[in-house]
């Protein structure tokens, strides 16, 4: 499983009133985030991983700590939480 972002920027820009070289940094940014998760290795991508990389990104963005929980299918299970959570396309 990897990370997921939304395609466009619309919440971002509506709440923050965001300029399009600020949109722009946001582009860049989210793609750094999701290489970084998505450049490692599954087996040390784990909580503790997960935890440890939003600690360290505490100054560029606010990265809800994950919170264990125990599902069926995690693939499923994260696709319906992101559309719930943000109602946009994933990437």
């Amino acid at each position: 499983m990897g990370a997921s972002m939304v395609k466009d920027n619309q919440r971002a820009v509506a709440l923050f009133n965001m300029t399009e070289r600020e949109t722009s940094y946001l582009e860049l940014y989210k793609a750094s985030v999701a290489h970084r998760i998505n450049a490692a290795d599954d087996a040390d991508r784990n909580f503790k991983w997960l935890n440890e990389y939003a600690a360290t990104r505490a100054n560029d963005l606010v990265i809800t700590p994950p919170r264990m929980t125990r599902v069926e299918d995690p693939e499923i299970s994260m696709a319906v939480l992101f559309d719930q959570l943000t109602r946009h396309e994933r990437t």
